[in-house]
């Protein structure tokens, strides 16, 4: 990773950009997530136009896919197709690493205009503030994005031991 990437505090993960629609004609858009222990995962939610797709490097996370978790290590890859409630989670008590991406690109845009600066060594997560969160739920829409809002606050809740 270089100096004059882009990278991002988004609600609680930060996110290295590696490809963007500008230089993808718009195909795909490719990120380094590095995703903290502690902090949750984003809130469940919907791409009505885009792909989202998961491969981890690093640790182990799980990913919400409709009503079930599916762990991820290592080496493993996960497809989700756009209209699909998902969302993922650290389960593990050290930092996991990933890449992320969407075709077609687009959602930088959200990644850019909620993220705070970082930069690549960065490893300690800035606070998710409850105003994030109310403007998250009151654009979402603007994104591309269709929050599930109270899905099962159980199932969310809950953390597999690795």
């Amino acid at each position: 990773m270089h100096d004059d990437m882009e990278c991002f505090w988004v609600l609680g993960q930060r996110l290295d950009f590696l490809a963007t629609g500008e230089a993808t004609g718009g195909r795909y858009s490719l990120f380094h997530v590095f995703v903290p222990a502690g902090p949750p995962g984003p809130l469940p939610h919907r791409h009505r136009h885009a792909d989202e797709f998961f491969f981890v490097i690093e640790g182990r996370v799980e990913v919400l896919v409709d009503d079930a978790w599916r762990p991820l290590g290592p080496g493993q890859f996960l497809h989700v197709p756009r209209g699909t409630l998902h969302t993922f989670r650290n389960v593990t008590s050290d930092a996991a690493r990933m890449l992320s991406g969407f075709a077609p690109s687009g959602f930088e845009r959200f990644f850019r205009d909620f993220g705070h600066p970082a930069r690549p060594e960065d490893t300690e997560p800035l606070p998710v503030q409850e105003a994030e969160i109310q403007r998250l739920e009151a654009t979402a829409s603007e994104y591309d994005m269709e929050l599930v809002l109270g899905h099962d606050r159980q199932l969310m809740g809950r953390r597999r031991r690795a």
